[in-house]
């Protein structure tokens, strides 16, 4: 019986966080044929489940900040009234507890987005996953998936920073590097042009891209497939969090 041959050793998180944004299809080129290196997509996770709540926490300790997100609430659950899905007094209660309990408002926040943002890493993986299969036709597992999502995680992790310089630097929750940068000082939550432009991340389209060449590496396909699957699969996540209210 034929000895199997060992697997060539998966790239080091250094050199796959350079090449990510120097060189992506290097990175990729052949990590689907590596030995599998958890690290690649949980330390990236991490980072970025850490980067947004500390996102989060300088929010609440900036005053001006602390404010716009609440008025943004009450805006949102105004809407909710005049739907006539919560009362007057439902929504009084409800902004009277968030302006008191700050703290406890805050650690329920931070337990949620950690939470939230590990069932989209995975979910979004699992429908990459599912793509690959159906119609690209990769022969990958899914954890080779959660490797190439992970590495594309680091452009994530640089826009959430970006993010925090944005909304710090421009004293607003809608100073973000999305399409909507234009409308910050004016934006309109109840604008259905304004929410939609919001949902353009330049990062989060970026990062899109680079998951679409990772796919067009390991198909050998031309790129027009690979990016179609990439897209649709950001397309569904951004949907959901629309859905849900997490946008």
């Amino acid at each position: 019986m034929e000895e199997q041959q060992p697997l060539p050793p998966a790239p080091s998180i250094g050199s796959a966080i350079v090449n990510v944004f120097a060189a992506p299809a290097e990175v990729y080129t052949n990590l689907h044929t590596t030995e599998s290196k958890p690290t690649l997509w949980i330390l990236p996770l991490i980072v970025c489940i850490a980067a947004v709540l500390v996102t989060l926490v300088i929010g609440f300790s900036n005053q001006d900040l602390k404010s716009q997100r609440l008025e943004a609430t009450r805006i949102t659950l105004e809407q909710r009234v005049t739907d006539g899905k919560m009362t007057q007094e439902q929504l009084d209660r409800t902004m009277e507890g968030m302006e008191k309990g700050g703290g406890v408002i805050l650690a329920i926040q931070l337990v949620a987005v950690t939470i939230v943002f590990s069932i989209i890493f995975f979910l979004s993986a699992l429908l990459l996953w599912l793509g690959s299969k159906t119609i690209l036709k990769l022969p990958v597992g899914y954890e080779k998936i959660l490797e190439l999502s992970g590495i594309a995680t680091w452009i994530g992790v640089l826009g959430i920073f970006i993010q925090m310089l944005m909304m710090i630097g421009l004293n607003s929750i809608f100073a973000q590097p999305n399409a909507a940068i234009f409308f910050y000082q004016s934006f309109d939550i109840t604008n259905s042009t304004h929410k939609a432009l919001a949902t353009l991340n330049f990062f989060s389209i970026w990062q899109t891209i680079v998951i679409g060449i990772g796919l067009q590496k390991w198909s050998n396909k031309s790129y027009t497939l690979p990016m179609i699957v990439s897209f649709v699969v950001w397309l569904l996540i951004v949907g959901l969090t629309l859905l849900l209210g997490l946008g």
